[in-house]
């Protein structure tokens, strides 16, 4: 039900793309047949303690996921042992700080192969990965696809929606 309401809203403007929006966004919050688009992970409940901290970590990660970081360093920043990280970390986002890390870097080589022309092996490299076959292993973890998938997916579909 929500398909042609997508179409239109891609292809008027003004006042009427509003419009669509708006009939979208009272299809969507009176659907019964709905599913989750996230998991439960991001959802959690914080407190204003909690979120400092966990913004400290993850603003330090988005600074330094390029480059191999210690846990050590991460956890210097809180003055605390890296059990005591490991710890925190897994018991604030019920992931590992490798988990993380790796979410990061899949991201941005995500953006780059849909932003940029560079090679898979470039792209791994500049992601933060030293080795293209535990890139390509991450990738296809998080991403349920191969890195030379995903780009083709990606560009059959910018070609599919240009052409539309």
């Amino acid at each position: 039900k929500a398909d042609p309401i997508i179409n239109r809203l891609l292809e008027t403007e003004g006042m009427s793309r509003l419009l669509n929006l708006l009939e979208l966004l009272q299809v969507l919050a009176t659907a019964n047949d709905v599913e989750a688009i996230c998991s439960e992970e991001y959802a959690l409940d914080f407190n204003e303690a909690q979120l400092g901290r966990i913004k400290i970590v993850y603003d330090f990660m988005i600074k330094n996921f390029k480059k191999e970081v210690s846990v050590k360093e991460v956890a210097d920043l809180f003055n605390i042992s890296e059990a005591a990280f490991y710890k925190f970390i897994k018991k604030q986002t019920k992931k590992t700080y490798t988990q993380i890390i790796n979410e990061f870097r899949i991201n941005y080589a995500t953006k780059l192969l849909m932003n940029t022309d560079k090679s898979i092996s470039q792209i791994c490299f500049e992601s933060g990965y030293n080795n293209v076959s535990y890139f390509n292993r991450k990738f296809r973890e998080i991403m349920n696809q191969t890195p030379a998938n995903f780009n083709n997916n990606y560009l059959v579909n910018t070609k599919a929606s240009q052409s539309s």
